[in-house]
């Protein structure tokens, strides 16, 4: 079915599951890949609250995997991303470069929703970070200069930076409302 639904141009997919892909069970994630080998010509990002937990499940997977001659960089097209929004959280950041062990090349991280302001990070083995805000609870004190700073910390360590703002953010920054 899903590959019916996928077809035509290149498409970007974000995969998830019960809010977290890691939740899903080893024979779920082994399916999208099978899958996911068929459609090398779109992007899929898994995106993770539990990067240790996936990890342990792909591991697996792979391994199977690799007694059938498939290994990692026949999956280019996959991004592994964590999700970032509070100091607290910044473990994530070595659990997710695991993926790096395996032969992934495309390691992301989601400072999204962005609610405090994030201390100095170590960014080395990431391909590339999001950057956002709080959406739920309004536009928070302080955020567009928490936004800056994760920005101009992943410039100084040579990584892509990307905003992801809705229009009503971009409008308040725009009109100078970067509080």
């Amino acid at each position: 079915e899903l590959l019916n639904r996928i077809n035509g141009k290149k498409r970007y997919y974000i995969v998830c599951y019960c809010s977290d892909i890691s939740l899903c069970t080893e024979n779920i994630l082994e399916e999208f890949f099978w899958i996911s080998l068929l459609c090398r010509k779109h992007s899929f990002t898994l995106l993770t609250k539990n990067p240790t937990l996936l990890y342990q499940k792909v591991e697996n997977i792979f391994k199977r995997f690799a007694l059938k001659g498939l290994f990692a960089k026949s999956f280019r097209h996959i991004r592994f991303a964590v999700s970032i929004g509070q100091n607290k959280t910044i473990y994530r950041l070595p659990q997710i470069r695991k993926f790096r062990k395996l032969g992934f090349k495309h390691i992301d991280v989601w400072f999204k929703p962005l609610i405090e302001n994030i201390n100095k990070v170590d960014l080395s083995g990431i391909s590339s970070i999001r950057v956002n805000l709080e959406k739920d609870h309004g536009w928070i004190r302080g955020s567009v200069k928490w936004m800056e700073n994760i920005v101009k910390q992943a410039k100084e360590q040579k990584v892509k930076a990307y905003f992801d703002l809705e229009e009503n953010q971009k409008e308040r920054i725009r009109n100078g409302n970067n509080t």
